[in-house]
């Protein structure tokens, strides 16, 4: 791909692209998460109760763990096979290396969601404590 060929894309579509991939996520997370951790419902915990308080926000963080995972699993899949996340396939955009223009390489995208992954989970440690 050539620089001329290049045409980079505005923060209005790219957050378009980013609200379809919430979407698309929402609908096929939310069935895996209630499958595995099962649904958690705030009206069947005594909220005057500490413990019970305390399991409450265990198990939420404990489903919020697994939605990151699962979300920044998904999103590394589609970046490696297809260098866009579904939102972006819509808009016929692409990710690329901004040196080379070619595919990013997996290292990087890897590393980008760990980052992101860690500061979320390390935050929702912080809001259970």
């Amino acid at each position: 791909m050539e620089a001329s060929e290049v045409e980079y894309i505005g923060f209005w579509l790219r957050f378009l692209a980013f609200l379809i991939d919430s979407i698309v996520v929402a609908i096929i997370l939310i069935p895996v998460v209630t499958l595995f951790i099962g649904e958690t419902q705030v009206a069947d915990y005594d909220l005057e109760n500490q413990a019970e308080v305390f399991l409450l926000l265990k198990k939420l963080s404990l489903q919020w763990t697994v939605e990151i995972l699962f979300i920044g699993t998904v999103f590394v899949l589609f970046w490696i096979f297809k260098s866009a996340t579904p939102g972006k396939m819509l808009f016929k955009i692409f990710i690329v290396d901004a040196r080379t223009l070619g595919k990013e390489a997996v290292g990087l995208n890897t590393l980008k969601v760990t980052k992101a992954q860690r500061y979320n989970l390390s935050r929702a440690t912080l809001q259970v404590l």
